[in-house]
């Protein structure tokens, strides 16, 4: 036998004998669970990480589907094995990302934000910053987010506040992904229903305001 299918044939005697010592394996190794990461001086970040047998196999298996050699124009996929686990990691987490009921960070949805000057944006040239501090090229950004980009122009216009209304998380995704629309009336919102919710689509104003206001 390989010294693999020996040591497999000592886990299974081991477990005939002793049963017991199967499941304190287990707790052994969910209490020995932990996960570093450290970026270097590239900005590249180094993950070490230690996971009990079930959930290593979960992982394993997942990252194993999902990394498969996959053809490039007929050509063989030029990526090394070690390449294709890593891109599988980082799709599997852009997916997980995308999730509408991921929890928030910071009262925000999971996102990575990127800093750079519009005219760098615009021509995919020069350099911005992540959050981190850790330069990024406007050129990469395919490769890198594989996502849509939700580009945020501070410093080119004033913030008009007659044009701001304050929503909770919920209605900030009710409003952008039910087809609401909101108008303002001297600095006051009126939320305009989809026509599936009111086929006549009459503004509805917040009921506490207009109280506020005849009193």
């Amino acid at each position: 036998m390989t010294p693999r299918e020996l040591m497999q044939v000592g886990k299974r005697i081991r477990a005939y004998v002793d049963p017991d010592g199967v499941f304190r394996d287990e707790q052994d190794g969910i209490a020995k669970r932990a996960w570093r990461m450290a970026n270097d001086q590239d900005g590249c970040l180094h993950i070490k990480a230690i996971i009990d047998p079930l959930n290593g196999a979960k992982i394993k298996a997942f990252l194993l589907a999902l990394s498969k050699p996959k053809t490039v124009d007929g050509e063989k996929d030029p990526r090394t094995a070690e390449q294709r686990l890593a891109d599988a990691f980082i799709d599997a987490m852009t997916t997980t990302m995308s999730v509408e009921d991921l929890p928030a960070h910071g009262g925000s949805k999971v996102q990575l934000i990127v800093t750079m000057f519009l005219n760098d944006l615009a021509t995919t040239t020069g350099s911005g910053q992540t959050q981190d501090g850790d330069p990024i090229s406007a050129e990469p950004w395919p490769y890198a987010i594989r996502g849509v980009r939700s580009p945020a122009v501070i410093g080119h216009r004033p913030t008009d506040l007659t044009n701001l209304v304050l929503l909770c998380v919920h209605h900030h995704h009710v409003v952008h992904e039910g087809d609401w629309e909101i108008s303002f009336e001297h600095g006051i919102p009126s939320f305009i229903p989809p026509r599936w919710v009111d086929p006549d689509q009459k503004p509805v104003r917040n009921i506490r305001v207009d109280l506020q206001l005849k009193l």
